[in-house]
């Protein structure tokens, strides 16, 4: 019998809060768990991530990296461990950190869990509003500069900054629409990423 949650996923430090709401099988691991939020927060999935639960660490184990580990803590594989395992009734919460230079945190609050979904299709947005913050701004203190110039016509920086906003950012742009349609294909989006992380490593390897 298959159980889905309903969870709230908030970025933290946004005014307006950015949220967006999510439908997920408790058998969906933290490594899908983190592309779906990509989805549907709109980011580009260029960065590394990891959740906290309690006192757990999920994310990308340090011995997949070249070097000294990232981190103290034991970082349990995030392919190892599902939704349900971790999150088992409702108002449990979860840390979700996306890009470590910029600190994007995510607040995962558990909303409702269906023990009897009979009728589940897959991961779905149920709701949400606004759109991520662009790629490499600075994080949340970086964000909100970020407009106070483009609010500022004097500032020095302003045309410059609206133009890049023009380029890459569009605050109303969220369509929950072409979030779920990416959704249906979630497992052609993951492997799509884990192509393209390979061949970013051979280039790498090339250049040495």
């Amino acid at each position: 019998m298959q159980a889905t949650l309903q969870l709230k996923i908030t970025l933290v430090d946004t005014q307006p809060a950015i949220i967006r709401r999510l439908i997920v099988s408790s058998e969906t691991t933290f490594f899908e768990l983190h592309h779906i939020i990509q989805i549907a927060m709109g980011w580009q999935n260029m960065h590394l991530f990891e959740f906290s639960v309690n006192d757990y660490v999920i994310g990308i184990p340090s011995e997949a990296f070249e070097g000294e580990p990232l981190r103290d803590e034991t970082i349990i594989d995030a392919d190892s461990i599902t939704v349900g395992e971790a999150l088992t009734d409702v108002n449990d919460t979860a840390m979700y950190i996306y890009d470590f230079g910029d600190n994007w945190m995510h607040e995962i609050v558990v909303e409702n869990i269906n023990s009897n979904a009979t009728d589940f299709a897959g991961p779905a947005c149920l709701d949400g509003n606004l759109s991520c913050p662009p790629e490499n701004c600075g994080g949340a203190i970086g964000f909100e500069r970020l407009f106070d110039i483009i609010k500022d016509v004097q500032h020095p920086e302003h045309e410059q900054m609206l133009a890049w906003l023009d380029d890459y950012y569009t605050q109303d742009a969220f369509d929950i629409d072409d979030v779920n349609t990416t959704l249906q294909s979630l497992d052609i989006y993951i492997n799509n990423w884990l192509n393209q992380e390979e061949n970013e490593d051979d280039e790498d390897e090339d250049d040495n």
